[in-house]
């Protein structure tokens, strides 16, 4: 994969593609919720004979982490509510040999980290038991995971984390433009790195050039719509994918890529990974561009309000 860079206006540069881990081990701290979230991803793989996307997550997801490091991903995405997700990230990375400085680690917090019981009630709390379970002194990027409770205020604390050299950059996820019209009131720091749900039939375009007017890099999680039904289905993207002899998430990512977005890919499989990077062999013409603008329905695959489970695993 050829390690391109966007640029942050912090000065840092944010491989152009990364790789997210999602939630690992969900309710792990809860035995009963625990085992009840998993019958029925054990049922559908001894129904299949394949084992399920969730309990291979939880198993191996170390081993893809392994996989992308190998395919030369160097951006990492995680999250305090993303169970084990920052403890597997950070004993990879050690494993690996690979020096620390050539890796973009992304993190988040929220109101929830802070205010749960189990959980430090500061900012700088959270972010240092991130730190500790990454096993780095920084994170290159420290995001506000939602808008929500106290998040202003949040916003302002990691603000001077930032200052301190703690996070390389700062930003936000799940904003729309009216948060950062109330954010600018209080905030020192505009936010350089705004991540949300983004791909072609939720482009979000609005919000993406308010982002570009003001320098901030946007990262896509959920960048292929999961390749659900609609997307493969999806007429103009089945063409444009024939015409370029590419596959449908291959036009995806550069879709992203042409329009300054950066995508967290999250995939078990290490062919998908390489399909991934392989997109910097063609390009796309403005009226394809328009033409996968065009598939815009606002469908949205991750709706939340903010509310995260009281069950997620925080502490381990």
């Amino acid at each position: 994969m050829e390690n391109l860079k966007v640029n942050l206006r912090s000065g840092e540069k944010i491989p152009a593609l990364g790789f997210g881990t999602g939630v690992v081990r969900l309710y792990s701290r809860n035995p009963y919720l625990f085992l009840k979230t998993r019958i029925r991803p054990l049922l559908s793989s001894i129904k299949h004979w394949r084992l399920d996307y969730i309990l291979k997550s939880d198993l191996y997801m170390e081993r893809f982490i392994y996989q992308a490091l190998e395919e030369n991903y160097r951006l990492f995405d995680t999250g305090r509510i993303y169970g084990y997700s920052e403890k597997m990230i950070g004993c990879v990375i050690r494993a690996s040999g690979i020096t620390r400085e050539e890796f973009f680690l992304v993190t988040k917090i929220s109101d929830m980290d802070i205010t749960r019981a189990s959980s430090p009630n500061d900012v700088r709390g959270n972010l240092e038991d991130s730190l500790r379970y990454l096993g780095t002194s920084y994170v290159d990027a420290y995001l506000l995971h939602w808008p929500h409770g106290e998040w202003i205020d949040i916003y302002r604390q990691m603000e001077q984390l930032y200052d301190e050299g703690l996070a390389r950059a700062i930003g936000v996820c799940n904003f729309t433009i009216e948060h950062f019209a109330q954010l600018e009131q209080y905030a020192r720091i505009t936010p350089m790195i705004c991540q949300l749900e983004l791909h072609p039939l939720n482009s979000k375009r609005e919000i993406r050039e308010y982002c570009r007017e003001h320098g901030i890099v946007v990262m896509a999680h959920t960048p292929t719509g999961r390749m659900y039904e609609k997307i493969r289905q999806n007429r103009v993207l089945q063409e444009i994918a024939h015409r370029h002899e590419k596959t449908i998430p291959q036009i995806i990512i550069r879709w992203h890529y042409q329009n300054d977005v950066v995508p967290v890919v999250a995939t078990q499989s290490s062919i998908h990974m390489q399909e991934n990077a392989d997109i910097f062999d063609f390009s796309l013409s403005e009226t394809e561009m328009q033409q996968i603008e065009d598939q815009d329905e606002g469908y949205v695959i991750l709706p939340g309000n903010g509310i995260d489970n009281p069950n997620y695993i925080y502490n381990l």
